[in-house]
């Protein structure tokens, strides 16, 4: 049967533009509108309401149209693979890879993706050394996957085995030396890049501010030809991190577009400075809110404020959040758990934690049970505090063993103390040190 050109073309709009919303009841109604027309088995068609069952999260519906379907494809095959994958169906996703008639590009990489983001790192490694001929997706998805656990060499011996190589080859590497601290190289690699873009050189005027080197920042973002809001933002926070105010206000003052990043990051700036008028300001200035700059002025409050009151006005700026409609994430919770530790509200840290988990399926991080410690050393229930530092879901950081730190000088526990001070003491930090002293001080009084 010959189907209608002018139909086929306006059942294919209509699949595509459903894909976009990801709405499920609209795509079911799209999906019964192909199967009433006389293009129900139309495999290009069918191929495409896999894909919009799969963006929908639909993955049982992605299953049940493409086992009906007569002659699948390899585009068949990918439509159904990446709709597992995106939704989180690993094991059913390899599944589907290891019983596919053949492999291309897509579904190699969509199979290595999964692998890697699964941390499966090495299986990861050993599927991409079967690829037959890996691409640039192939090489840059192993290369950020190795920059992402901080295996700066493993990555650039892949990058140097590269075929062929492309920007996000470039600006992953420069970002995987930059977050491991290896200034220098990322400053190399720079150089060694044929042509500089808008992304990596953003990323590098991030990395000269990591450094410390704001001449260097500036010096590359000059150097750009075009300039767009994200690498203004990038030398706004450059000088923020640095604490250089008036370079932060600068860079915002001077660029030409603004978004609700770059208003958030110059609110940041403030805030790090200790300027909680200016943070308010810029805060009531916004022309469009967002859920970061809720964070931004909430965090500041939290933070920034050496008086009660000040850390009041952050748990009330919480609660007015959520009037307003915005839901709050695990930066927000960290600022309220903070500010609950400053004002002595122990009960209200376990409270907040609980309702963080419950009401809003918030996954706690080492943040938020820092702050668990921090309340449990207030309240003199050390036992309880050693437990979880000992029994939480991932090794306890130096923010953690810093809480315990004081939790021991409160309650003047000398022996959990040195223990808690032993794994946090550096050169470059006294505090320890004069907790260390207090301890001392409380046992021998």
């Amino acid at each position: 049967m010959r189907h209608s050109w002018p139909e086929s073309k306006a059942l294919v709009r209509l699949v595509r533009g459903s894909i976009g919303t990801k709405d499920f009841h609209a795509a079911k109604r799209v999906h019964d509108r192909v199967l009433a027309s006389d293009l129900g088995t139309d495999r290009y068609l069918c191929n495409l309401v896999i894909e919009m069952y799969g963006k929908c999260g639909r993955v049982d519906e992605s299953l049940r149209v493409f086992e009906g379907l007569e002659g699948k494809n390899h585009k068949s095959w990918n439509a159904l693979l990446h709709g597992f994958t995106v939704n989180g169906y690993a094991r059913r996703a390899w599944r589907i890879f290891v019983g596919m008639p053949e492999h291309d590009y897509f579904s190699w990489n969509v199979i290595i993706t999964v692998l890697l983001q699964t941390g499966n790192l090495e299986s990861g490694r050993d599927l991409f050394e079967r690829m037959p001929e890996p691409n640039a997706v192939s090489y840059n998805l192993v290369i950020k996957a190795y920059a992402q656990v901080g295996c700066v060499d493993q990555a650039k011996g892949l990058f140097d085995r590269a075929p062929s190589l492309n920007d996000v080859s470039w600006t992953t590497l420069i970002s995987a030396n930059a977050e491991s601290g290896r200034l220098t190289e990322a400053k190399f690699v720079f150089e060694q890049m044929p042509l500089h873009d808008k992304v990596s050189s953003s990323v590098m005027i991030q990395c000269c501010g990591l450094a410390g080197n704001l001449d260097e920042s500036k010096m590359v973002f000059m150097s750009m030809e075009e300039r767009d809001v994200v690498s203004w933002t990038c030398l706004l926070v450059a000088y923020a991190e640095n604490r250089y105010l008036v370079g932060a206000a600068w860079s915002f003052e001077k660029m030409p577009m603004r978004g609700t990043v770059t208003w958030t990051a110059m609110m940041n700036a403030y805030a790090q400075a200790g300027n909680l008028r200016e943070t308010w300001r810029m805060f009531s200035s916004l022309p469009e809110l967002d859920t970061a700059a809720w964070n931004a002025v909430i965090a500041a409050y939290a933070h920034c404020g050496n008086k009660k009151e000040e850390a009041m006005r952050c748990l009330e700026l919480a609660k007015t959040m959520k009037l307003e409609g915005f839901f709050p994430n695990h930066v927000t919770y960290a600022a309220i758990l903070s500010a609950c530790n400053h004002v002595g509200l122990v009960s209200d840290v376990w409270e907040n934690f609980v309702s963080m988990i419950a009401d809003h399926g918030i996954v706690p991080i080492k943040q938020h049970y820092s702050s668990i410690v921090d309340a449990l050393g207030r309240s003199g229930r050390m036992e309880e505090a050693k437990e979880l530092i000992r029994s939480m879901p991932f090794e306890a950081d130096e923010t953690a063993w810093t809480a315990m730190l004081n939790a021991c000088r409160i309650q003047g526990d000398v022996s959990a103390g040195l223990d808690a001070a032993s794994r946090v003491v550096n050169d470059k930090d006294g505090n320890p040190f004069v907790a260390v002293s207090t301890l001392y001080r409380s046992k021998v009084s």
